[in-house]
């Protein structure tokens, strides 16, 4: 995965999700990436340096109907503030909307069961 990191890739995606907001299966199909290399170290220092994780943060709450995409970009959220001081700087405000959309999901999930 270092290499992943090394070749820029990263930042490249990001910049896909900013360029391509619209365009559902795309948008799920970087989110797949994200959430797969956010688990890597490098890969995850990488991401946090394109200085975009408000950015992701933002994009939950704006897809909050694309559970998948959701779910996705949570993971690569959780994956980097549980190790990264500076993840969680960048997230922590925006973290009213991330609970907003979660208090949604409980809200849900609790009308079907």
């Amino acid at each position: 995965m270092s290499r992943f990191s090394k070749s820029k890739v990263i930042p490249k995606l990001i910049q896909v999700l900013e360029q391509f907001k619209g365009h559902k299966e795309l948008m799920l199909n970087v989110s797949r990436i994200l959430s797969k290399v956010s688990s890597d170290s490098e890969c995850s220092k990488s991401l946090i340096q394109t200085a975009k994780l408000n950015f992701l943060a933002d994009l939950i709450s704006e897809w909050e109907s694309q559970n998948s995409f959701i779910v996705r970009i949570a993971f690569v959220l959780a994956n980097l503030t549980t190790f990264f001081d500076e993840a969680r700087e960048q997230v922590s405000m925006h973290i009213h909307k991330i609970i907003k959309v979660a208090i949604t999901y409980f809200q849900k999930d609790a009308e079907v069961g």
